[in-house]
């Protein structure tokens, strides 16, 4: 059987288990698509069902008791809610600068070759070159003896970063 991509097209929300904790915000179980009815259908459910007539209706889909047994909570959501739980997660990801300890610096700085490594405005910077989403990295600081731990935009400055730190540091 060949996958038909042009259902993407059409794509109007996904289908997400409400009972997963925020972290998991891109997780989605399904599509949701217009068929050429314009009926609500689940993409490539056919195939996850062995269903020979085709994707099924979201409400059949969403009535499947194998979601009650597993614990899920599945919902339709639209473009924008998914945008929002989108940025509800990003908010949450970047809320946080911890301190670290001295090996925990050194080791990070080490596993891979870091990126944007300088001192500015007395605050030693840089990111791991690993990305936890989109353009999400961990960054890394040293100031006044102390060493910190963030996630932000690879793209952020230094300047940027060296600010967070310095205004979230005690004198």
């Amino acid at each position: 059987m060949l996958l038909d991509f042009n259902k993407f097209k059409r794509v109007v929300g996904y289908i997400v288990d409400l009972n997963l904790p925020l972290r998991h915000y891109a997780i989605t179980e399904s599509y949701v698509y217009l068929d050429e009815n314009d009926l609500e259908r689940v993409i490539f459910s056919s195939s996850l069902y062995n269903n020979d007539k085709g994707d099924l209706l979201l409400s059949e889909y969403l009535n499947l008791n194998t979601f009650e047994i597993s614990g899920k909570k599945l919902a339709k959501i639209s473009h924008a809610e998914y945008d929002l739980r989108v940025s509800q997660y990003q908010a949450n990801l970047t809320a946080d600068i911890k301190k670290i300890s001295s090996d925990d610096f050194h080791w990070k700085r080490c596993v891979l070759p870091p990126e944007k490594w300088c001192k500015v405005n007395g605050v030693e910077v840089f990111y791991i070159p690993e990305y936890i989403q989109d353009n999400y990295v961990t960054w890394l600081a040293l100031y006044n003896d102390s060493y910190f731990e963030l996630v932000e935009r690879a793209t952020c400055s230094p300047d940027f970063i060296a600010n967070k730190i310095i205004g979230h540091s005690p004198e």
